[in-house]
């Protein structure tokens, strides 16, 4: 474990440029940038350059970026497919508690942060990050996605559940919608897709709880392969929820 913890230790000392959204074909979002950012790794030790990443501002890391797929192997998934880390199984507490779950063989992940594994604590973070963000279809389609979502995992043990629907329109634009339901229920209505993403902005709506919230995120791989995003809630914070799913259609 010790030599776990020391690679961990070097990976974070690496010195990249911060990326919040988009940089060589890697896309994400962050519900709240000053805890978690996301964007492209740099190389450090046994870490990968150029892999979809996520860092920590505000700890001494500052705008380091680590590719997520090798700390996934530092802390192998659960059942569940979700790699949660902890002051206990990390060198630094400075980095909080945050969670990783990888979208089927998709470089594509989504996760949650939070200081103390308290998503009460006022500061719950949610994100995705990708590669290959997808092309919008040139013709009219509907994709299907079987989707998890995550949402106070250190209390819960257990990912939401659901399916979303994107009605392409064939001329970038469209609609996604559906549900996803476990200890809480997330909902996206008619949500705007432009390109490839979709977001509540371009039109539609979503909720968490029955409260009002706020959705976006974008489409990945071959023919939409993938879908993820994140939905925060416009009444509490600690509801807020990232997801991720496959297409089965």
């Amino acid at each position: 474990m010790k030599n776990v913890h020391l690679k961990i230790a070097a990976a974070f000392l690496a010195t990249v440029a911060f990326s919040g959204v988009a940089h060589a074909q890697i896309v994400g979002e962050s519900s709240d940038t000053s805890n978690i950012a996301v964007g492209t790794s740099g190389a450090f030790g046994p870490h990968q350059p150029n892999r979809p990443g996520i860092g920590f501002p505000s700890s001494p890391f500052g705008s380091a970026i680590v590719d997520v797929q090798t700390l996934q192997t530092y802390v192998p998934a659960d059942t569940n497919g979700v790699s949660e880390f902890t002051p206990s199984n990390i060198p630094h507490g400075d980095l909080g508690y945050f969670n990783l779950s990888r979208v089927g063989a998709n470089e594509v992940w989504f996760g949650e942060w939070t200081s103390d594994g308290n998503v009460g604590s006022g500061d719950q973070t949610v994100y995705f990050v990708g590669r290959d963000q997808s092309a919008a279809p040139t013709v009219a389609t509907t994709a299907t996605y079987d989707v998890k979502g995550i949402n106070d995992y250190q209390t819960n043990g257990a990912l939401l559940t659901g399916t979303l629907t994107a009605n392409f329109n064939g001329s970038g634009g469209g609609t996604v919608g559906g549900s996803l339901t476990g200890h809480q229920t997330v909902s996206l209505s008619n949500v705007g897709i432009s390109g490839a993403t979709f977001s509540t902005a371009n039109g539609g709506a979503a909720s968490i709880a029955g409260g009002s919230a706020e959705a976006s995120g974008s489409f990945f791989g071959s023919n939409v392969a993938a879908i993820a995003g994140v939905v925060t809630s416009n009444v509490d914070r600690s509801l807020d929820t990232a997801f991720g799913g496959s297409r089965t259609n």
